[in-house]
């Protein structure tokens, strides 16, 4: 991506867990991006748990989502000029199966 101010991408979700109750997001080298709560809350305020780990996939995704949806505005800039470019589609759909947690 051009000009990101962002941590580099790829982020992951990492499969360690603080008390079992966080999931933490990394970037390359291990860098910590954020930590997601997926535990049970104390009280029933709050989103639920699978909607916790949907929302961790959505943060790790975020890098791939935001270079997919960027090329595919340059792909339709670009299919004005006649260019034809079909790697973007692909790109996209992996970043939404990722956000979603599709295989």
């Amino acid at each position: 991506m051009k000009n990101a101010k962002h941590t580099a991408g790829p982020w992951k979700i990492t499969q360690e867990t603080i008390d079992k109750e966080w999931n933490q997001i990394t970037a390359l080298g291990g860098l910590i991006v954020a930590n997601v709560h997926i535990g049970p809350m104390p009280y029933p305020l709050g989103p639920s748990v699978p909607a916790k780990e949907a929302n961790a996939r959505l943060i790790a995704a975020a890098p791939e989502l935001l270079a997919a949806l960027q090329g595919m505005v340059a792909r339709y800039a670009s299919h004005e000029s006649g260019q034809n470019d079909t790697r973007e589609p692909a790109q996209a759909r992996a970043a939404i199966a990722k956000a979603t947690g599709e295989k």
